[in-house]
């Protein structure tokens, strides 16, 4: 399961870098090491706040993180939830449901 969480965080992380070339919003830089926690807080802020339920909390954030792959899949680029900003928030969400699931 872990492996499956990494992947999802990496395939999360390509896309942001994807849209950083092809379309990068105002001010927008890509991620570095050093900016990934920040940039995380910025575009999806209360991910450590975010309640789990402690069944099975690697299931729990593979869900969440699933959930907002698929709101970002879903965006209709038409609306304000397809602009690049909301886009990458839940890319951005993804990447940090992955480093909150990977360090339980």
């Amino acid at each position: 399961m872990r492996e499956r969480i990494v992947e999802l965080g990496a395939g999360a992380l390509r896309v942001v870098r994807a849209i950083a070339e092809a379309e990068p919003p105002p001010g927008f830089a890509n991620p570095t090491t050093a900016r990934l926690a920040a940039m995380i807080d910025d575009y999806a802020p209360n991910i450590a706040n975010l309640p789990i339920a402690t069944d099975d909390p690697i299931a729990r954030f593979v869900n969440e993180m699933v959930k907002a792959a698929d709101r970002y899949v879903d965006a209709d680029p038409k609306s304000i939830y397809g602009s690049t900003q909301e886009r990458l928030r839940a890319l951005f969400r993804v990447v940090g449901l992955a480093g909150r699931g990977l360090s339980i």
